[in-house]
């Protein structure tokens, strides 16, 4: 049996869809799996066959490719239309996914979005697709493949402030600073990561810190991440894939939820304040007066005396 699955598009989505794998592995072990996946995000999934894409004309030209293959069953992750339809023109026998967005049509099995679909992990969204609930088994890990990597410093911790998302899941620049300050005193380098494009947001930074943004592939962040004393950034990809590191990790959550994205490796914590109106989901706070109250509200003693229990400080 052949089988593809079409993976989200989000490297926090990514990350918890490599559970997906371990669950799809126990269901079919004999099955050869492929990937659909872009192309900036292919190294998460270094240890599958894949196909990559960075836009809709590259998923219209993959076509006779992934055709050829003769693949017996594709599940589509992503709620998205666009994911449903092409491969419903890749010509796959039977294709798995949600009916949202009218793309029901597109698939021989559907499943239907509950409005409450964020009262239970993400995770649940996609294991749903074979019939099953998240178990401890399911969670998500990242091998990595074999390198000479080494720990840069004797003792730092990674900080990933940034997030793609919007300014309601990135706490407050200067308090990742003030924190930074407390764990230089204490002997630690701190090392900033992120994408390209967030190197702009890094400009206003105290350079004292080592910048990394925008420096490394993905899998070169992952190590230093995995060589590192400690992680902790916002609720964002870098976040989940350090638990799918098994590394000690701390999140910050602003207008997300833990219930939806929380971390389920065992090293993983969180910090989040249910206020009035958490949570939102929304990118931008609607509020003027308090606002991001739900981000701004979490002070950096509290985040590193949390810190102070997942490692020796």
């Amino acid at each position: 049996m052949k089988i593809l699955v079409r993976f989200p598009n989000w490297l926090g989505d990514v990350v918890f869809a490599r559970g997906f794998l371990k669950a799809l592995a126990e269901k079919y072990p004999e099955a050869k799996v492929h990937i659909l996946i872009k192309k900036n995000l292919k190294e998460l999934v270094w240890d599958y066959p894949c196909f990559t894409f960075e836009n809709k004309r590259d998923l219209l030209k993959l076509c006779s490719k992934i055709k050829k293959e003769k693949f017996d069953i594709c599940y589509i992750l992503p709620i998205s239309f666009s994911s449903a339809f092409f491969t419903f023109l890749y010509g796959i026998p039977e294709r798995i996914g949600y009916s949202k967005e009218a793309r029901g049509i597109f698939l021989t099995k559907s499943f239907k979005i509950k409005k409450d679909y964020r009262k239970k992990h993400i995770i649940n969204s996609y294991l749903k697709l074979l019939g099953l609930s998240y178990e401890e088994k399911y969670s998500p890990e990242l091998p990595l493949p074999a390198s000479g990597s080494k720990k840069l410093f004797k003792k730092y911790v990674v900080f990933a402030p940034f997030a793609n998302y919007g300014p309601s899941k990135e706490w407050s620049y200067s308090h990742y600073i003030e924190l930074g300050n407390i764990f230089e005193k204490k002997g630690y380098k701190v090392i900033i990561v992120g994408a390209k494009g967030e190197k702009r947001k890094f400009d206003k930074w105290d350079k004292k810190f080592e910048d990394f943004v925008g420096k490394l592939s993905l899998i070169e962040v992952a190590y230093l991440i995995k060589n590192s004393d400690l992680f902790i950034g916002n609720d964002s990809g870098l976040f989940h894939l350090s638990n799918a590191l098994d590394k000690e990790s701390i999140g910050i959550y602003g207008s997300s939820s833990p219930v939806w994205t929380g971390p389920l490796g065992k090293k993983g914590r969180y910090i989040y304040k249910a206020i009035f109106c958490s949570p939102c989901f929304k990118r931008n706070c609607i509020y003027n007066k308090n606002k991001y109250e739900c981000l701004y509200s979490i002070k950096p003693e509290e985040v590193f005396e949390l810190a102070k229990k997942l490692i020796e400080l």
